[in-house]
């Protein structure tokens, strides 16, 4: 039993240590984008200078508006992808040229 509390402690403090660890990542992934921010974008185009809390704001307001409000959204278009894949292979010759047909009168002209 010693072995399985110790096993647990030491699990505990790695999934703690995973947590410290992403919470400093992302707060020095502010702090870089402020500093770029700052020193390039005031002499280009006029804004004004923006501190570590408005970065942090900004860089959320942008993955809300651009990169989708799910986590992991890279996880469920691979899932999406292979759930199409899969639909295809189980269709018929006739629905795959009827599938075909379909994508090229959407998408052919692109």
């Amino acid at each position: 039993m010693d072995i399985e509390n110790s096993m647990r402690e030491g699990s505990s403090i790695k999934k703690v240590f995973i947590v410290l660890f992403f919470a400093a990542a992302m707060a020095g992934m502010v702090a870089v984008l402020m500093l770029i921010w700052n020193v390039i974008l005031p002499k280009v185009i006029g804004v004004t200078e923006v501190n570590y809390w408005q970065m942090l704001g900004i860089l959320f307001l942008s993955r809300i508006l651009f990169g989708g409000s799910k986590l992991g959204s890279g996880k469920s278009k691979h899932r999406k992808r292979s759930q199409m894949r899969e639909k295809y292979q189980s269709m018929t010759d006739e629905e795959k040229e009827a599938f075909k047909a379909e994508w090229k009168s959407r998408w052919g002209k692109c």
